[in-house]
């Protein structure tokens, strides 16, 4: 991957926009139709893993639902603006304004994605495993808005999990590492308990990552959070943040003597 101040960390590296996006999508795609192939016989050696496996799994999936981002980061930017339009100083007021945006962000890269995720799921209607016997591991009935049961692909758990990784390393650079195997485990975890396949866990890798980089450029063309460099990578704002904390910190007296 390339490094994340560029563009588009995750598209494979091209001096051309165009040639990089069709490797990406031929990429996916090539993966997509190879673990399709084997999404039956994933799900049915998930499911029967050993019970102390299947139980740590069943509670780190919890872990994706985006209820645990989405109202934090909500409510964090909600109070930041109000603290910023009441605080007096100019410094303060500031620094909370681009706090206050960083927690818009988070909540935008993640919850955009999510509700991509959510709105293709329903329209391309997609089994879920757990009818696997009975329609098979590839059964598409189009728009299924009411019938959990066909909205598969792609998997939401897995979407969230990884756009939030994606947003928080934008922000907190150097724990993209972590979060990403977190993210898998998610991920894994939603094959696991037999809510979706490998193909659908594929999908929602790509849609949080490439969800949480648009949103990412989207702020850094407003100035929000990020900034576009000439050389043409985006790097965090100077925080006044920062400055206010140098500020509180008193400097060291030299030594009389």
């Amino acid at each position: 991957m390339r490094h994340l101040t560029s563009l588009w960390p995750v598209l494979v590296p091209s001096r051309s926009f165009i040639a990089s996006l069709l490797a990406s999508v031929s990429i996916f795609l090539t993966l997509f139709f190879v673990l399709r192939l084997s999404d039956e016989i994933v799900v049915r050696w998930a499911v029967a893993l050993p019970d102390g496996l299947r139980e740590f799994f069943r509670d780190a999936t919890e872990l994706g639902d985006s209820a645990w981002i989405l109202y934090p980061a909500l409510i964090g930017f909600l109070l930041l603006r109000l603290l910023s339009a009441l605080h007096p100083m100019k410094l303060v007021k500031t620094a909370l304004k681009q706090l206050a945006t960083g927690f818009g962000f988070v909540f935008l890269a993640v919850g955009l994605p999510g509700i991509t995720s959510t709105l293709l799921k329903n329209l391309i209607g997609r089994a879920r495993p757990k009818l696997l016997d009975s329609v098979g591991s590839f059964s598409l009935k189009g728009p299924s808005f009411e019938d959990f049961a066909w909205q598969s692909l792609p998997s939401g758990h897995t979407t969230t999990s990884f756009a939030f990784a994606f947003a928080i390393a934008f922000l907190v650079p150097g724990t993209l590492r972590p979060l990403l195997l977190l993210a898998a485990v998610i991920g894994f975890s939603r094959i696991v308990v037999n809510a979706h396949y490998p193909t659908d866990v594929l999908a929602g890798i790509a849609l949080g990552a490439f969800g949480a980089v648009a949103v990412r450029n989207l702020f850094a063309l407003r100035g929000w959070v990020f900034r576009i460099t000439s050389e043409q990578s985006v790097e965090l704002r100077p925080l006044a943040l920062r400055r206010l904390l140098r500020r509180q910190i008193p400097k060291k007296r030299s030594p009389v003597g």
